[in-house]
């Protein structure tokens, strides 16, 4: 969990049964120790998941992620020192996390500026090989 910029230790304590359905949320109850009384009732703060899976899976941030022209989800690459486009399957949300399959583990990924990549591409701004 992180308040302000510091980040705390929460532990779920209680978690409500259902789900709205207008918002798609869920009422989850957290247990912070406050020793140094600096949360405060109406403070607002970015709370993460960690989850645990049965078995490893691949995961990408979320800003990894970009849609196709067809609107399908891809990643994008490194190959031979440029970029190409890799359509994959998007599964569970894992905090900032996303799993994905249709790559290879080992391989990698434009993590950050994907956005950036792929407008570029689409406007024929650069030469995704550097050539």
């Amino acid at each position: 969990m992180q308040v302000n910029g510091n980040r705390y230790h929460a532990k779920v304590i209680q978690e409500a049964h259902t789900i709205d359905e207008q918002t798609r949320s869920r009422t989850v109850r957290l247990e912070v120790k406050n020793t140094q009384h600096s949360l405060h009732p109406g403070m607002f703060a970015d709370v993460y998941f960690h989850f645990a899976t049965e078995q490893a899976v691949l995961a990408v941030p979320e800003n990894a992620l970009t849609r196709s022209a067809d609107g399908d989800w891809q990643v994008f690459v490194v190959d031979d020192g440029g970029f190409i486009a890799k359509e994959v399957s998007v599964g569970r949300n894992l905090a900032q996390y996303r799993e994905i399959s249709g790559i290879e583990q080992g391989v990698n990924v434009v993590t950050q500026g994907a956005f950036f990549v792929a407008s570029q591409l689409a406007k024929g701004g650069f030469d995704p090989h550097n050539h």
